[in-house]
């Protein structure tokens, strides 16, 4: 699962958590943690980086999979924060995919919506701390 994160603000390293239906913070699940570069790595539960797991890049608007060692993969699916705060896969080609999982950020909180806008409540979100 892709990570997504407030990226209005600064790269000051804030850490995004997965939470279930009911609101919980899974500590027990793998979160992302944003580096000052735009670089987001997955880590572990009690905080180390797992290099070897995907990661993303912010450039240009655009939130890409990069390799271990931060070359963006062109080639690979891409997404997008919209003004109104959709976030919404891209394809390589640069179309956006509406039959894709796409989410809301509003603020500290991400949640899934359908391609309407509904919440999904069914569906994990993420808090960005």
């Amino acid at each position: 699962m892709i990570l997504l994160m407030n990226f209005s603000g600064s790269f000051a390293a804030p850490r995004a958590s997965q939470k279930d239906t009911l609101g919980n913070t899974q500590y027990q699940k793998p979160s992302f943690t944003s580096q000052g570069n735009g670089r987001i790595i997955e880590t572990d539960s009690i905080g180390n980086k797992q290099f070897h797991h995907q990661q993303y890049l912010m450039k240009e608007g655009k939130l890409y999979q990069t390799d271990s060692l931060g070359n963006v993969q062109y080639h690979k699916p891409s997404f997008a924060i919209h003004n109104d705060g959709k976030i919404v896969e891209y394809n390589s080609n640069g179309k956006i995919q509406y039959q894709k999982q796409q989410y809301e950020n509003n603020g500290k909180l991400i949640y899934p919506i359908d391609s309407l806008g509904n919440r999904q409540f069914d569906k994990p979100s993420y808090f960005v701390e």
